[in-house]
């Protein structure tokens, strides 16, 4: 495996590999705890996201849990959005750790993220969803399912009493 530049590689690679491959490269117990020691912690159960292989991570072990006949809730924010600039960082909290993905660094959606964000069987909780859904569409032709966004249920329950 070569990188032409950091944080790009072969979107398929990882999909071309067989279940010991795979296994051999990101390990058999990648949802454990311990496993996430291994990324780049900036603190007290907060990992940054720079690199194919940990976006595999990751989007592996939320779909583990959707594997075990659970739904996965991931508390979600997109940050740098503004006129003429692209997303800059998507914040996600999953099993009570942080995860900040570096847009910069890597592109999650070649690296089975999009799957997660387009599957309906993950819940992804976001507060003002509006912004951050047009961006995703635009830059990544990404349409998320199975969104709750908080705001619009405090202005229904707001309206609703």
């Amino acid at each position: 495996m070569s990188n032409k530049k950091r944080g790009t590689l072969d979107p398929n690679l990882i999909f071309k590999l067989n279940p010991s491959q795979i296994k051999s490269v990101i390990g058999p117990d990648f949802a454990k705890s311990e496993i996430w020691c291994e990324l780049n912690v900036v603190g007290s159960n907060t990992y940054v996201i720079t690199a194919p292989w940990e976006v595999v991570k990751l989007s592996q072990a939320i779909m583990d849990v959707v594997k075990s006949k659970s739904t996965p809730i991931l508390g979600m924010d997109c940050e740098g959005l503004a006129k003429n600039r692209c997303m800059q960082l998507i914040q996600i909290f999953f099993t009570n750790k942080r995860f900040i993905i570096d847009l910069q660094a890597v592109n999650p959606f070649s690296y089975g993220f999009k799957e997660v964000m387009e599957s309906n069987l993950v819940m992804k909780i976001f507060h003002d969803f509006c912004e951050d859904a047009s961006a995703l569409i635009c830059q990544y032709n990404l349409i998320c399912d199975f969104v709750f966004d908080t705001q619009i249920a405090h202005r229904l329950i707001t309206d609703f009493l």
